[in-house]
């Protein structure tokens, strides 16, 4: 799907939201994918980073709602306590006590090659490895009331830890996102069969297109290429095979199994979180994310 960038700024709690930018990517037994055929002439474009483009595809425009002028005013009002202590926004599930997000999602498949590694129920769902009934305008908007956004007005994405979580019928089991996907060849990022190279992935935010948020419009939460429309990206230095990887079905649970993804701040050298927790506050005004920069590209 085609989408144009447009600048723009908004006010979050007391926070100019600006936008961002893209990302990239670097995962035991994986199958030997065929070479992919160019689309035909009129049928779309493959960039550089392996997104393809279909021609004549209109956005869904009316049927996406708008990045809101007031930002702040629309968090508040969607924002709500919950008994333990965390907030709900829609829903994706904030802690105030560990600057952590949560979003609910479902497994949406155990192999087969990927590009993406959450996108929505209206999204590119026959390549995604999981999928979700959250906004990315909601995840978008609570990554950045924990203070995940870039700082000081950085345009460097932020560096997050993304974990997986689930229950089957032992106990509770959490592993790394990055664990969960495999090369299907060899490469310059390393021999079929090996996992994602990257331990952490790129929070820079989306694109704004004809006022609606990119990720909201294509569904697009985390990519495996570099996609700018999606809110978080695998980092990457190279061009992207987008044949490249498939899902890990040694390490998969079960086909619609129920899962969380938990995001929080990469720390170098740990995978546990840093101690700080926000102040004490009431949920129902959440405070400003101290030196979040902006997002929604």
């Amino acid at each position: 799907m085609t989408s144009r960038a447009s600048h723009g700024k908004a006010r979050c709690l007391g926070v100019a939201f600006a936008v961002l930018w893209m990302g990239g990517l670097a995962c035991a037994q994986a199958p030997q994918l065929p070479e992919r055929d160019a689309p035909g002439a009129g049928q779309g474009t493959v960039d550089a980073s392996g997104k393809f483009t279909p021609a004549f595809v209109e956005p869904n425009v009316a049927g996406t709602p708008p990045v809101p002028k007031d930002l702040e005013a629309f968090a508040r009002s969607l924002v709500k306590p919950t008994p333990d202590g965390r907030w709900r926004l829609g829903r994706v599930t904030l802690d105030p006590a560990t600057h952590g997000v949560s979003i609910p999602a479902q497994v949406n498949m155990t192999e087969g090659q990927v590009e993406y590694a959450l996108v929505t129920l209206g999204g590119k769902v026959h390549e995604a490895l999981l999928s979700t009934d959250a906004s990315p305008l909601h995840v978008h908007m609570g990554l950045l009331l924990m203070g995940l956004g870039p700082k000081d007005g950085s345009r460097q994405p932020t560096r997050l830890r993304v974990e997986m979580e689930w229950k089957g019928n032992g106990p509770v089991r959490r592993v790394a996102l990055e664990e969960l996907v495999v090369r299907a060849k060899d490469s310059e990022e390393g021999a079929r069969g090996g996992s994602l190279a990257c331990t952490s992935w790129d929070y820079g935010g989306s694109v704004v297109t004809q006022g609606r948020l990119a990720a909201d419009l294509e569904g697009s939460v985390i990519s495996l290429i570099a996609d700018p429309a999606a809110l978080i990206n695998a980092p990457r230095t190279m061009p992207v095979d987008d044949r490249l990887y498939v899902a890990n079905k040694a390490r998969m649970p079960a086909m619609g199994l129920p899962v969380t993804l938990h995001l929080s701040r990469f720390v170098e050298g740990t995978n546990a979180m840093p101690a700080a927790p926000l102040a004490p506050q009431a949920p129902q005004a959440p405070p400003p994310a101290k030196g979040a920069g902006a997002v929604a590209k």
